[in-house]
């Protein structure tokens, strides 16, 4: 079933500050009145901020034209509305309501500004300029942004890599070696030590060929106060004494060992 309701345009919208809730003179506003506040300012916004006669709001907020009158009085006492050259507006309409919303007037602004050669526009962007600020004397919002619309402005993507295990294929490279070399490592041990220190610890990396270079930097660090022994094995360990027990056998065997440090089952007696 199709709607048979008439399509209409993009409905027309205004601006309402979400500071509006520390404002005193709208706070201290009557339930009644602060509704009609609203609906004034909803028939500012299609009568480009300035109310038209008093008949036509009359008619358009459902009031008789003496309420109506009396609702504007009121709104005029709080502040909320001025009256310039017999005309109605809500307080500071032009400066809360600027027009800036189309893209397309906003191009053409900087465009003109560009070709005209006025303010030396850069194409560069600005760091830390502010979009706006208030200004409490005239309590209007003073734009002080000179960049160029948003839709002409450079986008910046990150470039930067994202952590992750080591990538398959990956093998120290030749500036890695040079490195091993001139520290006196061997560099397959240690890359097998990088791999297992990564897997231990679940440590990523952006970058494992700086990472890598890192860890062979550091070795000397890690082996100072160590009983590393000349094949890099540290002393004590379960390792070690596995290898220092198969020397010893392989020496008995050899005959290399005295009786008092043979090993019993291996001896004849």
């Amino acid at each position: 079933m199709t709607d048979a309701r008439p399509r209409t345009t993009a409905l027309k919208w205004f601006r309402l500050y979400n500071d509006l809730i520390n404002d005193p003179k709208v706070q201290s506003l009557p339930d009644r009145v602060f509704r009609g506040w609203i609906n004034v300012l909803c028939i500012a916004s299609k009568c480009a901020g300035i109310l038209p006669p008093l008949q036509d709001v009359a008619f358009l907020l459902r009031l008789t034209p003496s309420r109506t009158q009396s609702l504007l009085d009121e709104l005029k006492a709080a502040g909320l509305l001025d009256a310039n050259d017999g005309k109605l507006s809500p307080h500071n309409w032009k400066g809360r309501q600027y027009e800036s919303d189309s893209s397309t007037s906003r191009v053409r602004d900087y465009r003109d500004r560009r070709r005209n050669g006025a303010g030396n526009v850069s194409s560069t962007v600005p760091e830390a300029v502010p979009e706006s600020e208030t200004d409490p004397d005239s309590d209007s919002l003073v734009s002080n942004d000179t960049r160029p619309p948003r839709e002409m402005r450079p986008s910046f993507k990150s470039t930067r890599k994202g952590k992750g295990p080591i990538p398959e294929g990956w093998r120290p490279n030749d500036q890695h070696a040079h490195l091993a070399s001139s520290l006196g490592l061997d560099l397959k041990d240690v890359e097998q030590r990088f791999r297992d220190y990564c897997a231990s610890k679940s440590v990523f990396y952006a970058d494992h060929d700086a990472a890598f270079r890192n860890f062979l930097k550091n070795q000397p660090n890690f082996q100072r106060g160590s009983t590393y022994g000349k094949d890099n094995r540290r002393g004590g360990s379960i390792i070690d004494a596995c290898d220092r027990f198969e020397a010893l056998l392989d020496r008995q065997l050899a005959g290399q060992v005295e009786d008092a440090l043979a090993l019993p089952f291996l001896s004849d007696k």
